[in-house]
């Protein structure tokens, strides 16, 4: 976990959809945006800076993982999603855990291990065929 979704403990929801937000800083998380544009792609999460305080009702139904109450919009969750990234955006620059600018780094990905079996010796056509 990094410095940014461990300053979610105890933070006020600034997601806050109407009829989902329960309102309890103690259910409060980092919610990551879904974003490509926000760096997220694949297996990967958005850049840290890049997403809001949110209860676990709110993240939730963000993440589509609960369904939205009925006069909720899949396009008014991602315009308050928005809003509240900005909202906390300015929390973590006033709490010294963003600059403002620049985007957080990704831990550096070691290469992959070549699954390949190294070939030593004879191959097993060469002993079927006993050539020396």
């Amino acid at each position: 976990m990094s410095a940014i979704t461990d300053s979610a403990r105890g933070q006020d929801c600034q997601l806050r959809l109407p009829g989902v937000c329960n309102g309890n800083p103690e259910t409060t998380v980092w919610a990551h945006s879904n974003s490509a544009e926000h760096g997220k792609g694949g297996a990967l999460k958005a850049f840290d800076q890049n997403g809001c305080y949110a209860c676990y009702a709110c993240h939730m139904v963000y993440d589509r993982q609960y369904p939205r109450p009925a006069g909720l919009s899949l396009l008014d969750v991602l315009h308050l999603f928005l809003h509240a990234m900005q909202r906390s955006q300015k929390i973590l620059v006033r709490r010294g855990l963003w600059d403002g600018v620049s985007d957080v780094p990704r831990s550096k990905k070691r290469p992959a291990k070549s699954r390949k079996i190294p070939v030593t010796g004879r191959s097993a056509l060469q002993r079927m065929a006993r050539v020396d």
